[in-house]
């Protein structure tokens, strides 16, 4: 596991960003022809879905099969103008990760083969708010962003407002401890590890940054995945499932709230490397092992069912609950079969709406419904479209 926990020991105090090398220039676009959008129905990846017809000035989808009431107000009629920014890098570094607040200020890293990675922020429109240096999981609140990082030898978890500025940490542990946050669907964070020797444990943040409860949920450190879903229960999958007392490759666990035990420990699908979580738009998980969707998983329930088949037909996706929770959009991954700019829109219940066309090489997109494009050298061109999804 990347990082983690053991126990507590909490400071307040501001931290400062170390400098980058190159600048840093962003600016609003004029409205453009892309996304380009078309309306539901029809298989949408294989070789007769086809490709979306052109959009007009604004943005409007190109006319497509008719889709129940279910799909009403998934697919956007029209586009919010782009904004355009250049991740500050330097010759050889990459940009994997962006992402933004329920406000819509946006952020993205960029990091070397052996360095920690830089994170910068912009707002909604473009505009620079700031820099902060250290951490890959960064995760969006209503406003600013929360995550782990490593300092001095020491696990960090930190509360930072939209600027990157640190506004609250806890210690985690010291040298021989690790900690990695996992994605909370209400708000706040998941935190997963522990110190050598020790047990896993967990730890939930709120959206303050502040840790609400702090619980060992396996006697042992193992290497460990979770989520918070949509109504507030805590999944955490192990591998493999005979360090936690589980048959197979992989084992899960549900808990509250309070991180009390709603199940003991079982089996699910696993391949022996690190799973993926996902979490569904009415509650539970959906688990990828490799580059297949295995599973989900119901909260509370002891077992697993198949995944639905518009997620077995995209395996080298992930999907991201959008609309309020009426829609998931499902984004292609790196090795997708498919193009990395193409984001399908599916109800929860698997009918298929729609999908938009992005003039990007890969996408990514965030709480507030924010679809954020990538290119370029090392994918540090950035271009978004504020909320489009929201």
């Amino acid at each position: 596991m990347r990082h983690l926990i053991c126990c507590a020991l909490i400071s307040f105090v501001a931290a400062a960003c170390g400098p980058v090398d190159t600048g840093v220039g962003s600016s609003a676009a004029a409205a453009d022809g892309g996304p380009i959008w078309s309306g539901g129905g029809g298989a949408p990846d294989d070789a007769d879905a086809g490709t979306p017809g052109p959009a007009d000035a604004g943005g409007s989808p190109s006319p497509g099969p008719t889709t129940s009431s279910s799909c009403d107000g998934i697919v956007p009629v029209s586009n919010p103008n782009s904004v355009s920014a250049s991740v500050a890098h330097q010759g050889g570094d990459a940009c994997w990760y962006f992402t933004s607040d329920g406000r819509g200020d946006v952020a993205a890293e960029a990091h070397s083969s052996n360095g920690p990675a830089r994170w910068q922020m912009w707002s909604p429109s473009g505009s620079p708010l700031g820099t902060r240096t250290g951490g890959f999981d960064l995760f969006g609140q209503t406003s600013g962003f929360e995550g782990t990082r490593s300092e001095s030898g020491s696990t960090i978890f930190a509360r930072y407002d939209a600027s990157g500025a640190e506004s609250r940490r806890t210690v985690l542990g010291g040298p021989g401890c690790h900690g990695e946050s996992f994605l909370a669907v209400p708000g706040g964070a998941l935190v997963l590890g522990g110190c050598e020797k020790g047990p896993l444990t967990a730890t939930l943040f709120d959206e303050n940054g502040a840790p609400a409860v702090s619980r060992s949920v396996a006697p042992t450190l193992v290497d460990a995945v979770g989520l918070v879903d949509a109504n507030g229960a805590v999944l955490v999958v192990a591998w493999p499932g005979d360090a936690v007392g589980a048959p197979g490759k992989a084992a899960a666990r549900w808990f509250d709230g309070s991180l009390s035990p709603l199940t003991g420990w079982f089996a699910v699908p696993g391949n022996g490397d690190r799973p993926a979580l996902r979490p569904l738009a009415a509650g539970g998980a959906a688990l990828q092992a490799g580059a297949e969707w295995t599973a989900v998983l119901r909260a509370g329930s002891s077992g697993w069912d198949g995944p639905p088949s518009f997620l077995s037909s995209h395996p080298a996706h992930h999907f991201v609950i959008v609309r309020g929770g009426r829609a998931y959009a499902l984004v292609p991954k790196s090795g997708a079969s498919v193009p990395r700019n193409r984001l399908e829109l599916y109800t929860p219940e698997g009918e298929h709406c729609g999908a938009g066309t992005f003039p990007a090489e890969g996408l990514s997109v965030s709480r507030d419904g924010t679809v954020i494009g990538s290119g370029g050298e090392g994918g540090c061109q950035m271009k978004w479209w504020p909320a489009v999804l929201r």
